[in-house]
């Protein structure tokens, strides 16, 4: 695989900001809350 972020910071810093754009529009749910909610049902 290649990273190329490290080259290109101005456009990763672009499409943070897009992306951080339409997760707001459409109501997306922050990874981080993702991982901390509670999982239902016993095993």
């Amino acid at each position: 695989m290649n990273n190329l972020a490290g080259r290109n910071a101005g456009k990763v810093t672009e499409l943070s900001a897009k992306y951080e754009a339409w997760a707001a529009r459409a109501n997306v749910t922050p990874w981080e809350q993702v991982v901390k909610a509670p999982r239902g049902g016993a095993r």
